[in-house]
């Protein structure tokens, strides 16, 4: 009976060892799984932050790169709309400088200077001409100071025959004008000269020496006007 007891004391002194040994290994095991869990979703929620922010970084880029092509071509437009405006406002001068220059000239037709002015143009055109005799067409309101510039174009050209045009006159000056268009159909001064049939002439008015000097010297008065 004894025997039997101790047989039965170490049988459940094994099985209680054994239960130990499986209690601790499944122990162990639920560690070893939880941890690998956790490794699992750390290793998942690092992967799914390093995705987000690859994506997030990407669409920075992106909207990056668009706001810089918008400013750019926001400051590229900027550029040449001033550019414009530079370029029209310039324009813009150029285009008065015949007004300008006409209206000076204009009021010189009724300075003492204005006759001999005249006899210069007369000298110049004869010579152009050639051969006279010649017709002087002037604005009426010039014909007296024209009259004095024939006599001193005479003295220079040798006594060449020269007269004022008594069928042809030249419009007179346009009142008060703003702008070379209310100057448009008016002379500011001047003299045409012709040859005796008039089928020859030399246009040495102010309008049209101005218009000659506005068309040779174009690039000249640019860059005096716009030199930097």
């Amino acid at each position: 009976m004894y025997a039997a007891t101790c047989v039965i004391q170490q049988s459940d002194a094994k099985l209680a060892k054994m239960v130990r040994f499986i209690e601790n290994e499944a122990n162990e095991r639920v560690n070893e799984i939880t941890i690998n869990a956790k490794e699992d979703s750390n290793s998942e929620k690092l992967r799914l932050i390093e995705t987000e922010r690859n994506k997030i970084e990407t669409q920075y880029e992106k909207r990056s790169r668009a706001a810089l092509r918008k400013v750019r071509i926001a400051h590229s437009r900027g550029v040449n709309k001033a550019k414009m405006v530079v370029l029209e406002k310039q324009q813009e001068l150029l285009d008065n400088v015949p007004f300008t220059v006409l209206s000076q000239l204009s009021a010189l037709a009724s300075s003492p200077e204005y006759p001999s002015i005249v006899a210069k143009l007369i000298v110049a055109g004869a010579k152009a001409l050639g051969d006279g005799p010649f017709m002087v067409q002037c604005r009426p309101g010039d014909i007296d100071a024209v009259q004095k510039a024939i006599e001193t174009a005479k003295a220079e050209l040798d006594g060449v025959e020269l007269s004022v045009d008594p069928d042809v006159t030249l419009p007179s000056a346009a009142v008060e004008p703003k702008t070379m268009e209310d100057m448009a159909g008016h002379c500011c001064g001047g003299v045409i000269i012709a040859n005796e049939d008039r089928t020859i002439s030399v246009n040495n008015t102010f309008d049209a020496r101005v218009d000659i000097v506005m068309k040779a010297r174009l690039d000249k008065i640019r860059g005096m006007l716009f030199s930097e």
